[in-house]
């Protein structure tokens, strides 16, 4: 049985989750979403696995965008998703299951997975930590890579109600809007800044320009980080706020593998 994973990764926790999942599948197949977007492909397979990042309570855009492209061919598909997140998803998944009921496409199953947070403004994840997270998603990806080989449908993962309501139905909503120029926020500090560029390679979505040795954000951003936790001589900030915060990066993800788009 084949399986197409289609990822939206910043840091390298979505990456991480399909990776691992894909070694569980007798054959699977990594595409990031990005990709798919670009060339309006979508592979033909058994099933499809959706793997991304929880951002401000809900769907990266990139993700809604995703599912607007999925043609008519997908009725008929069996089509599971990983929320990927730091501890609440809140109606992430009800989300996707009612924008995908939109194009006639059924999800299902849903599940949240818990990683460590990119979010370096709030959150600071030590490495014993994020070892033992791994670890145990062990267990719950063996568990939904048998659902997947056995095509299982299941309830979709949700929060609570009032955090489905508030935070997903209307902060989501609210913030969603301003994603894109929020990029607006970041700074970089030209003397740290060596002009390697890495920034601009790892967006995954070539937001980032190099001018005058510098970053420059052209204002379609997703809010992955990608560019603030992967400089390697953390000279972007989120304004004043991520200043000497220890940056993430998964450990078990190359740098490369993020440069792939």
């Amino acid at each position: 049985m084949s399986t197409s994973i289609y990822y939206f990764t910043g840091t390298g926790n979505s990456l991480k989750i399909s990776k691992d999942l894909a070694s569980k599948m007798e054959d699977a197949q990594l595409i990031p979403m990005t990709t798919a977007i670009r060339t309006g492909v979508i592979l033909d397979a058994d099933s499809i696995a959706l793997v991304f990042p929880v951002y401000m309570f809900g769907l990266p855009r990139i993700v809604s965008e995703f599912v607007r492209k999925l043609s008519k061919q997908m009725k008929n598909k069996y089509i599971i998703a990983l929320a990927v997140n730091g501890g609440t998803f809140a109606g992430t998944l009800l989300s996707l299951k009612r924008k995908l009921k939109a194009k006639g496409v059924k999800l299902s199953a849903g599940y949240s997975v818990i990683t460590p947070s990119n979010f370096i403004v709030e959150f600071t994840t030590e490495e014993e930590e994020i070892v033992s997270l791994f670890h145990e998603l062990e267990k719950k990806i063996d568990e939904i890579a048998s659902v997947i080989k056995s095509k299982e449908t299941h309830e979709v993962d949700r929060g609570n109600r009032k955090d489905c309501i508030i935070k997903t139905g209307i902060l989501n909503k609210v913030l969603s809007l301003l994603i894109p120029v929020m990029d607006l926020t970041f700074q970089t500090n030209k003397t740290a800044c060596t002009s390697c560029s890495i920034c601009s390679k790892v967006c995954p979505v070539d937001n980032i320009k190099i001018k005058d040795g510098a970053p420059v954000w052209k204002h379609h951003c997703q809010q992955c980080f990608a560019c603030i936790n992967n400089c390697p001589k953390n000279a972007i900030d989120y304004l004043k706020l991520s200043v000497d915060k220890k940056r993430y990066h998964n450990p078990y993800i190359k740098l490369e593998e993020l440069m792939k788009k």
